[in-house]
Order: structure tokens, then sequence, then C-alpha cells
């Protein structure tokens, strides 16, 4: 349908715009042993001109059986629509031909001698927005594009800001967080949450409450006003408590075959990491522990996986990611932040994946931080007659 008379209003005008250029048959490279190539015959679509609005055409073209190419260099291969009379041109650099709407890109060679490396584009124009897609999904399954900015409040509580996450070529805005964001539920009415102080959002929608009197949780499904959640589930009355910014902690206890979710927490640990034989195991007096924070895909939902080291100081700043993680973590989430925290206290260090690089190596001992030599740890640095310089 048209508004009015448009100027473009056809299903020509629409594949003129939308259409992809492509190869649909041929392309390939067959290499002549004297430093040039073969290109066979092929098919293809694109547009008559270098226009937006030029017309789009179906064609053949007919095969090339000695494209020279340019020694010690990569060449960039097209398929020229020219005019109605295809043929096969080649550019050394990139961008010659590369965004010419009657160009269709086929491959690129580099040529050493008579010795060539070769490689031959796919199809792009064939489900070209699903290619992209995956491509974004290869790459990376997700990642943070604004936002999610972590910090720590209360008791080792968190407070995590909105954002926005992408999973291949899909947006998802996340929810703010701030742990344990409780109350008391003040009425009674089946799959609904009142409390008149609970200052609930629209951001709530999807996530999960924690009805902490009975150990029951149901997902928000709609927001009524800031006094009324609706929920999945029906299981709150009147006088019970409730945690709204929940996360889960993930542990190991067989390296990694099975995994243990303990649901319902707002407060990192200051007391435990993850051997990952065994399960959780308290940290040493003065050892830190690292906790690694998830969001999730539908960005409703974190997860801390365990740190799976007793770390000294230096360790702990210096630990990369567990190689072992969940399945949900690995495949559904992305990382927002490390966070550090030494047994027994309360501070929290926290740093994040687009700002610190996080390393796999361990840092060795050293000094104060673990496996001291008795007196002088610096013996080295001692002149032959046992005094200091």
């Amino acid at each position: 349908s048209e508004l009015g008379t448009a100027t473009y209003d056809d299903v020509q005008d629409y594949i003129n715009f939308f259409g992809d250029r492509t190869l649909f048959t041929g392309g390939g490279f067959t290499d002549n042993g004297d430093g040039t190539v073969t290109v066979p015959a092929g098919t293809g679509w694109c547009k008559e001109t270098d226009s937006d609005t030029a017309v789009g055409k179906f064609f053949d073209f007919s095969a090339d059986n000695s494209v020279s190419l340019t020694d010690q260099v990569t060449n960039y291969l097209y398929v020229d629509y020219n005019g109605g009379t295809p043929q096969i041109v080649v550019a050394t650099a990139r961008t010659t031909h590369g965004f010419k709407q009657d160009h269709i890109p086929i491959g690129c060679i580099f040529r050493d001698g008579t010795t060539l490396h070769l490689h031959s584009f796919a199809n792009f124009g064939i489900q070209g927005i699903n290619r992209t897609h995956m491509h974004h999904i290869e790459e990376a399954d997700g990642h943070r594009a604004n936002g999610l900015v972590t910090s720590s409040t209360g008791t080792r509580n968190l407070a995590i800001t909105a954002g926005v996450l992408y999973v291949g070529l899909d947006r998802t805005t996340t929810s703010p967080f701030t742990t344990p964001n409780s109350g008391t539920a003040d009425a009674t009415e089946a799959n609904k949450l009142h409390d008149a102080d609970g200052g609930f959002a629209i951001t709530d929608v999807g996530k999960t409450v924690h009805n902490t009197t009975d150990d029951t949780y149901a997902n928000v499904t709609a927001f009524v006003d800031s006094g009324e959640l609706t929920l999945d589930a029906d299981i709150f009355i009147s006088g019970e408590n409730y945690d709204l910014d929940i996360f889960s902690y993930w542990y190991t206890s067989d390296s990694g075959t099975t995994w243990t979710e303990v649901k319902g927490s707002t407060a990192i640990s200051n007391t435990q990491y993850n051997n990952i034989a065994s399960g959780l195991a308290n940290l040493t007096s003065n050892k830190y522990g690292v906790h690694w924070l998830y969001m999730d895909f539908d960005g409703n939902h974190l997860h801390i996986v365990y740190g799976q080291g007793n770390y000294t100081a230096n360790q702990a700043e210096t630990a990369g990611v567990p190689s072992t993680s969940p399945n949900l973590v690995t495949n559904y989430c992305v990382l927002i932040a490390k966070i550090i925290c030494q047994e027994s206290t309360d501070t929290l260090t926290i740093t994040y994946p687009w700002t610190t690089v996080f390393t796999s190596s361990l840092a060795t001992d050293h000094n104060s931080l673990a496996n001291l030599t008795t007196g002088d740890v610096h013996t080295q640095y001692l002149l032959t007659d046992g005094t200091r310089a």
C-alpha cells in the first residue's frame, strides 16, 4: 500500500532499494599455476549502476579463464555488471569497488609469485541478515552496549544500573537492580504482590521475586502501580516478606560436571570460595574471594559464579574468568563485573570487562602476599657484609 501517490510504489521499487547484490551460482576460483586464476561462469543480481535508485537485474556471466593478479599483494575480485556486459575485475584496495552497488564481491587472493592463497566469499545476499546475525553470535554470544555498571551498596549488596545488551542483532534493555530491594506484603490477593511502600516500577516486570518467609519464588508478569505487581504464581499473603532484587550463586563439586544454584542471594560472600573438586570451602585468614557477575540475555536475572581460589591480594587481582562455568553462564549470559572481597570484610573491589582486561595467569607469591621467607624477604638486595644498601 502507499500514502497518496508515492514516488516509489511497486515491487520493483522495493527490490531495487532492499535487494542485496549477490551471486547465486559460480564465483569460485581455479588456480592456473601461473599466477592467474579461472573464475567459472555463474549467475547473480545487482544494480545496473552504482545508484540507490538504480534498477536491480538478474544476470548470467561468462567464465574468465585467465584473471591477472598483482604479485605480493591481496587482490579483491568482483563481478562488474558493466552496463549489461558482465566482467570480472580486480582491485588491490578493499574500497575500490567494495561499496559499488553494480559490483558483486566474489573473493580475495594473495599472490606470491605463482603460489596463490585463495578465499571465496559466500553468497552474501542470500539470507544476508541471518548471516550477519550469526556473525555476531559466533564472535560473542552476547555483549554489553551501555549501562550495567555495578557498585557496592549496603553490606556487600549490589547496585546495577539499567543497560543495553546485544545478542547477535537483537537488542535487549536490562533492568536496574539494587539487592535486596526487600519489603513486606500488606494485602492478600491471588497472584499479586501488594506493598504500598514497594516503589515498584515497570522495569520490575520479568524479575523473579523471593518470598523469604516461606522460601518460594514467582516471576513478575505485569506492573500495576508502585504498590502492586502481578505474578505468575500465588505465593504471598499479607505480612510475608520478600526480596525483589536477587541473584543466583553457582558452584560445582565435581569439576564442572554438575552445578549447584543457590537462588535468592542478595550479598557477596566474604567467607567462601569454590574448590571445584569438593564444593564450597572457607577462605583462610586474610585471603580473598573473587566473584564473577553476569546478566542473562533476558535482562532480568543476575548470576554470580564463585571464584575458584583461596587467593592472596595479588592473585585475586590477576585471576582470570573461570574456565569451568555453568552452561547458563557460558551460553546465555554476559559478564558485567569482577568482584573481589577479603575474608570477613565488607569492602568490595569491582572492575568491569569493558575497562579492565581479565588475565588468566596467577601472580607469583611475593612479600606479604604469600609463602614469605622468614625474616628479610629481600635478602637478594643485601650487601656482602649482610647490611642493606
